[in-house]
């Protein structure tokens, strides 16, 4: 995406990714105090029908919260419960389109869960999977890596704590918001720093571009807070 807007001759191009919020970071369950055993949390569109259903007729009971759900929807503060207290949380990640990075990727590991989610690429940008997160290619891999980590449990929290550690040190928004601060379109003008041989106006210039993009910044984590809100 990047290369395409280099071509096209805009060379100051920051992409940026979802992440998890800091004041929804919860430290993992361990030792077998879950509430729950598999979970979803998300609307029931797209294919996830036809995943849970198949899941079920192959013995996997799979706890469904969200538009379209038995359960319906859930509040914020219980959808991080239910992820940091689930065995396995589920993330499928086509609701629209093409498979894609989406904020679930982040929250549920930043909730203290382990995640069990679609292989998107690219992913391993930000995880390593089966080490901090677990992927699955199809169905029968699905089933398979519930059956397995349902059944070790130990395997299943040190994933979990891994994945835990790595949105906190690296997949917050506050880290994604301090990158982009940073960035600029020159690398020896970084936003956040204070190049005194610059000229009053410049200085200034550059001042105002911080705050601006500050609060630019603020706003759109706000509105992808209340997004994931309302999502169900």
């Amino acid at each position: 995406m990047v290369a395409q807007y280099v071509i096209d001759g805009n060379k100051h191009v920051h992409l940026s990714q979802w992440a998890a919020s800091r004041e929804r970071l919860q430290t993992p369950v361990t030792n077998g105090k879950y509430r729950y055993g598999v979970t979803f949390v998300g609307s029931a569109h797209g294919g996830r029908r036809s995943y849970i259903q198949t899941l079920m007729t192959l013995g996997i009971r799979v706890e469904c919260f969200g538009h379209g759900w038995e359960h319906g929807p859930v509040t914020a503060d219980d959808m991080y419960t239910i992820f940091n207290s689930s065995v396995i949380s589920l993330n499928f990640a086509n609701s629209r389109g093409s498979n894609q990075i989406k904020a679930r990727t982040f929250e549920v590991p930043g909730a203290g869960g382990f995640l069990l989610t679609d292989a998107v690429p690219g992913i391993e940008q930000f995880f390593e999977p089966d080490e901090e997160i677990v992927c699955f290619k199809d169905i029968a891999d699905l089933a398979n890596k519930i059956r397995f980590y349902s059944a070790n449990l130990g395997a299943r929290d040190r994933v979990a704590a891994k994945g835990f550690s790595r949105v906190v040190s690296d997949h917050t928004y506050y880290t994604r918001l301090a990158k982009l601060l940073n960035f600029s379109p020159s690398s020896t003008l970084p936003l956040l720093k204070t190049d005194l041989t610059l000229s009053s106006r410049q200085s200034i210039l550059l001042n105002f571009i911080r705050h601006l993009t500050f609060f630019l910044a603020i706003c759109f984590s706000v509105a992808l807070e209340e997004s994931e809100r309302r999502s169900g």
